[in-house]
């Protein structure tokens, strides 16, 4: 699939469903993700893009989805969905940023993981502070593999071999 046949595909509404946010108000309206401060709708959402008249942030759904997960496409295409590790979760409760994908449409909201779940490590990016985040697969009874962002100091790598401890 192409840069324009994605674009086809996915309306900004679909964009923001995929992302956890909420949908726009009677006007197109939402709240800015990208400032802080933002106490009224200040981002109209049309079909295919986006404008804030808070911040000026503009542009299409790949524009916003790099704005708001703070990634470039090149890094997002290039995102490896083969695990390499085994990781545990070492946070109590842990949410996971969802990619807006094609997978698990019905998706509305970020899962959360508990302390001890073991999750699939596929990759590591750094954000723009230079921390490593983890490009992480977990399992799900109702979506199957879910594919998601988290930091890595909440997540400790296993050997494949390790077995599992209660913590």
């Amino acid at each position: 699939m192409n840069r324009e046949e994605i674009k086809a595909m996915y309306s900004m509404r679909d964009i923001l469903s995929k992302c956890g946010l909420p949908q726009p108000n009677h006007a197109g309206f939402i709240k800015c993700p990208f400032h802080k401060g933002d106490h009224t709708a200040s981002m109209k959402i049309y079909d295919k893009d986006f404008h804030c008249f808070g911040c000026n942030a503009n542009g299409d759904i790949f524009t916003f989805i790099q704005k708001f997960y703070d990634i470039s496409f090149n890094t997002a295409s290039k995102l490896n969905k083969t695990p390499k590790h085994k990781g545990i979760v070492t946070a109590d409760s842990l949410a996971v940023r969802v990619w807006a994908g094609t997978e698990h449409e019905k998706l509305k909201k970020k899962p959360y993981i508990k302390k001890g779940t073991r999750v699939e490590i596929c990759d590591t990016i750094k954000d723009a502070e230079g921390n490593p985040w983890y490009y992480i697969r977990i399992r799900s009874l109702r979506y199957g593999h879910i594919y998601g962002f988290s930091s890595a100091k909440f997540i400790k790598q296993v050997k494949k071999s390790q077995k599992r401890t209660l913590l």
